[in-house]
């Protein structure tokens, strides 16, 4: 009995405390909730600025009472914003809502994984968390993510590449690092093996979070992988592996190569490689001054992956080398044992084949080794062996270009120009070639009749009206309306119809490869810039390459040529005759000081200067197409300085080409430009409310990049320009860095009283006659400018910004070319000439320089009416601490760390508190201020919490941006602010 009645007890205490338990779990708050954290996230995140960042347009200005803020709907066309996010603090706190029909309602998770993320909410709640340095719990931080797959070290070590890199020459410690790698342990419970890990990326590459990780083993041996058990439950012998892949649950990795993914949208030439070792081994070796032209990625799944379309896509237009090992499956070449030797391509074949559908060129590098059967020699073998970068290229560039498989009739597998002879029967008759689909899927055609090309959006509508507008006259006499009979000589609309779309669908037209009114460098077959100058007009097009020949086709060297314009910018006569004077390097020079003649006739800054500037701008701006770096041009001065005459001058020389405007949008600008090379002129720039969308544009400008924006259609469009762009303004507002250092300024003086009005401007004819005498100087110099802007960019000007020489290389290049007698070296002199008066104007300071100067600015409520700057505060060590809390609530602190003292800031919480409504809210301020000297990351306890931020050596502060005692202070003089 005493036994049964202790067993009872001890299973009614078990009992109650099961109750107490479950009770626990179900009423008590549960911390760890994905809910409680995502509410705690959103209440910490500043919605609009997030949202602004995931270029959301936001229209309204202030929210409603329940929170909503209006914008514009993401991903397609909206005209009239009919979309809201809500940054209230309810329940929708973080929500987006489309008002159109079957449009979405996301919350912030939602949205950012679905456009922005892998497609999971919690990743995407990770990702924000990460953001704010809010501490997820570890089983939710780390839950279902491959990180937790690895131990991860916090620091670099350089003394941890050494064995890697001393057992795989050439790769370099500098190679890992831009590929990328981190140091860490795998697996993460055992620490069994030391890695460098690398993170692969998806679809929108750096901009998102990596889609995975590779890891291989630094110490260069292969890496053992844990099987899993038998049945028996002993375990299975371990796989040995080069590398070990892991990816992000619903993500897509497709590239490896953390510099190469950054810069393929700006690169040159793209090699893709077969695995790691290559990757790391040719970025160890590529010359410093080509690595952002010349880029490496490779992979994450080995040769015989599948290469996607969104492969092809991340190298639209650019050359691309596929260089694999030296061994059948590396090439996709079927084994000497495989009966199937018309198995379809594999390896680099098929890479090669899917790359070129977007590619301007694909070459299939053959390292010069025998083909073996498998584990060939591969990049690093010919590497190692003493070859450079510059043997590689030699290699690369005998091997044969890869053709398109469906990039045209001409090229097409099983289809012979035979199978369209009623087609082109038909479009013979009409006077139209039709050119391809373009990338926005319109078919464009060209008629020989109009001498004009059209975009045909929706050829299931074209019609007779449509026809004769787009054929004109022979359309009319060989059109008939009937589709049951046949009436010879005649064709039905449903044949013309059917003509265009068969042809158009067999052919592409790249929208870089379209061009408008303009000056362009020529292409060859290969897609390679070559020596020639295609010039487009209204209803003709000239080429020069060593003689002009005048041009009534819609393609030219590699271009597809779209006529038009308001009015004939050239006349190929006169054109013809001006390049026949200007060999003579007198007539040039004589040109040249009519000019500068002209221009030294208003009142400048730089009297001895400016006037000969402008005319090398002008020549540039000419023929601004084939510069690989376009400078930007400000004349700014005092109201009735002349700058609107200047512009209108000016304008005048370039006739029907310039495109000059007042209180212009981005949008606009956009739309006006379309695929020319018209010249844009800004007047008035100073009373535009869309300077900065303007100027980000602008800035496009300078190496040819592109902005990416969302359609209706779901598919990314891309524009950018390739212009010398004009402003004039009392103040241009150049406010980044980015900006100031692209731009070359003019500062136009106000005449005294006694001459005023007497400035004397030659007729319009008479500036359109020089403007010709300057096209054609231009035109013959062009190369040769060319050239010697890209030597003398080269050139160290003490004190001067890289950038600001490059800019500044371009109108002294073509200066130097024009004039003929120059050389190099006297050339450097004149840059450094012309660099000299401006050297203190021009702005030195940099964004992480002005975004520290900011902080320092902003003002902080002290309470009872008192409000210092955060320097004053800073200054005034001996009430520091009387302060400390309110600079802390505001972002900033000062810490001590092994007896050294620092300043550390938190860049969300400054983001929210001292920078709230200025241009700095919503940029990532933690990747400008890592730019200062002595700035690290750190994490260090503030306001209550131990968030992660950025952290500034006190000394720093004093020499470079705080000096000298505040007046009144009994401080020690470390510091005051001014």
């Amino acid at each position: 009995d005493a036994k049964l009645a202790l067993l009872g007890f001890a299973f009614v205490m078990k009992l109650i405390v099961s109750f107490v338990m479950v009770g626990r779990w179900c009423w008590m708050p549960k911390a760890n909730s994905w809910t409680e954290h995502k509410r705690k996230i959103l209440a910490g995140l500043d919605i609009e600025s997030v949202y602004r960042e995931m270029t959301v347009e936001i229209t309204g200005h202030e929210p409603n009472s329940d929170g909503w803020l209006t914008c514009r709907s993401y991903g397609r066309d909206d005209r009239n914003p009919s979309a809201n996010i809500n940054v209230g603090n309810g329940s929708a706190r973080g929500r987006y809502h489309d008002f159109s029909i079957g449009g979405e309602s996301l919350g912030l998770f939602d949205f950012h994984a679905k456009y922005f993320g892998d497609g999971s909410f919690k990743n995407s709640v990770r990702h924000f968390a990460r953001q704010l340095s809010y501490d997820l719990p570890k089983r939710i931080a780390e839950e279902k993510t491959v990180r937790a797959k690895f131990h991860w070290r916090k620091e670099w070590e350089s003394s941890f590449a050494l064995p890697y890199c001393n057992s795989k020459p050439p790769i370099t410690e500098r190679g890992i690092l831009m590929a990328g790698g981190c140091l860490g342990d795998f697996p993460a419970k055992s620490r069994e093996f030391p890695v460098f890990i690398f993170p692969t990326y998806g679809e929108l590459l750096c901009s998102a979070d990596p889609a995975g990780y590779v890891a291989v083993n630094r110490t260069g041996k292969n890496l053992m992988i844990y099987q899993g058990k038998n049945p028996d439950g002993s375990d299975r012998p371990k796989r040995e592996a080069k590398n070990i892949n892991f990816r992000e649950e619903h993500a897509k990795p497709l590239w490896v190569g953390r510099w190469g993914c950054a810069h393929l949208r700006t690169a040159e030439i793209v090699w893709k490689v077969e695995g790691i070792s290559d990757l790391l081994a040719l970025q160890s070796i590529i010359p410093e001054h080509l690595q952002e032209k010349h880029v490496v990625v490779t992979n994450p799944n080995g040769c015989n992956e599948t290469p996607l379309l969104a492969h092809a896509e991340h190298v639209s237009d650019r050359v691309v080398y596929v260089l694999h090992d030296a061994d059948r499956p590396g090439q996709g070449l079927p084994s000497s044992t495989d009966k199937d030797a018309n198995r379809r391509p594999q390896g680099a074949a098929k890479w090669c084949q899917v790359l070129a559908t977007t590619a301007s060129q694909v070459r299939n590098v053959q390292l010069p080794y025998e083909i073996s059967d498998k584990h060939g020699q591969d990049l690093r073998d010919f590497l190692s062996s003493g070859s450079s970068y510059e043997d590689l290229l030699r290699l690369a560039h005998q091997a044969p270009v890869e053709s398109e498989p469906t990039g045209g009739i001409d090229t097409v597998a099983k289809v012979s120009e035979e199978d369209f002879a009623f087609e082109r029967e038909v479009l013979a008759a009409l006077e139209i070639d039709v050119l391809g689909i373009t990338d926005s899927g319109a078919i464009q055609i060209y008629s020989m009749a109009q001498r004009e090309s059209h975009e045909i959006r929706n050829i299931d509508t074209m019609h007779r009206a449509s026809i004769l507008k787009y054929c004109g006259l022979p359309a009319r006499h060989r059109l008939h309306d009937s589709d049951d009979e046949d009436v010879e000589g005649l064709y039905s609309i449903s044949q013309v119809r059917d003509a265009i779309a068969l042809i158009g669908g067999y052919s592409r037209v790249s929208d870089d490869n379209v061009v408008g009114p303009g000056v362009w460098q020529g292409r060859d077959k290969g897609g390679d810039p070559n020596t020639s100058i295609v010039l487009v007009g209204k209803k003709m097009g000239a080429k020069l390459n060593g003689s002009l020949a005048e041009i009534d086709s819609p393609r030219a060297d590699g271009l597809v040529l779209e006529f038009g314009g308001a009015d004939e910018w050239f006349d190929i006569e006169t054109l013809r005759s001006n390049l026949k004077l200007a060999e003579n390097p007198q007539w040039r020079k004589g040109v040249l000081e009519e000019a500068e003649e002209l221009f030294a006739r208003w009142l400048w800054r730089h009297q001895d200067y400016d006037p000969y500037m402008l005319v090398g701008l002008i020549l540039c701006t000419w023929v601004q197409t084939i510069f690989d770096w376009r400078p930007l041009v400000s004349v700014t001065g005092v109201s009735n300085s002349g700058k609107t005459s200047l512009l209108n001058c000016i304008s005048k020389i370039f006739g029907p080409l310039a495109m000059k405007s007042s209180s212009s949008t981005e949008a606009g600008i956009r739309q006006a430009v379309k695929k020319s090379a018209c010249v844009i002129m800004c007047d008035e720039f100073e009373d535009s409310k869309h300077r900065d969308k303007i100027l980000e544009l602008f800035r496009t400008s300078g190496r040819g990049d592109k902005i990416l924006r969302g359609t209706a259609h779901q598919e990314g469009a891309g524009f950018g320009l390739r212009h010398i762009a004009w402003i004039a303004a009392i103040e241009v507002g150049l406010k980044k860095e980015p900006d100031k250092n692209r731009f070359i300024s003019f500062e136009v003086l106000k005449p005294i009283d006694s001459e005023w009005g007497k400035l004397v401007v030659p007729s319009n004819a008479d500036l359109a006659v020089l403007g010709q005498k300057l096209l054609a100087i231009a035109v013959h110099c062009a190369f040769d400018a060319k050239t010697f802007s890209h030597q003398l960019k080269s050139h160290n000007v003490v004190g001067i910004d890289r950038r600001v020489i490059e800019s500044y290389s371009v109108p002294i290049g073509m200066l130097g070319a024009a004039d003929g007698s120059f050389t190099i070296p006297e050339l450097s002199e004149q840059l450094e000439l012309v660099l000299e008066p401006v050297r203190g104007e021009i702005i030195q300071t940099n964004d992480a320089e002005d975004l520290l100067h900011a902080i320092l600015d902003s003002p902080v409520d002290l309470g009872r009416g008192d409000r210092q700057t955060v320097g004053q505060i800073l200054v005034d060590t001996d009430r520091l601490h009387l302060f400390a809390d309110q600079l802390e609530r505001h972002g900033v602190g000062v810490v001590v760390k092994d007896s050294e003292k620092f300043i550390f800031l938190h860049p969300s919480i400054i983001s929210r508190t001292l920078l709230r409504d200025t241009d700095w809210q919503g940029q990532n301020l933690q990747t400008h201020l890592m730019r200062l000297p002595t700035a690290t990351a750190a994490q260090h306890r503030m306001a209550g919490r131990k968030p992660r931020g950025i952290r500034i050596s006190w000394n720093t502060m004093t020499e470079k941006y705080l000096a000298g005692p505040r007046p009144g202070s009994k401080s020690d003089g470390i510091f005051s602010f001014h």
